[in-house]
């Protein structure tokens, strides 16, 4: 089995897909297919879409950790909580 290198900054649907078809080629294991217009096709893309959600996912959620980068309103006002702030509804 070849040695996997993946891209983990790849957060766009497309760059995944890329690096999952570069993946099995490199593999070795599936050497007949074009993956294109191929049911391989189809699971790729279902792979990339779900992990280009994912991504999405884990970035908001990361954001909305911190007072800094949180766009939510609750997630504001309990870092403000955490702070001892005081907040005027």
């Amino acid at each position: 089995m070849a040695e996997i290198n993946l891209d983990y900054t790849a957060f766009s649907f497309d760059q995944i897909k890329d690096a999952l078809k570069q993946v099995l080629k490199n593999d070795g294991v599936i050497t007949d297919q074009n993956f294109e217009g191929s049911n391989t096709a189809t699971l790729l893309n279902i792979l990339a879409y779900t992990a280009a959600l994912m991504n999405g996912n884990i970035s908001f959620m990361a954001n909305e950790q911190f007072i800094q980068t949180a766009s939510l309103r609750k997630n504001v006002m309990k870092h403000a909580k955490a702070l001892k702030y005081r907040v005027n509804r």
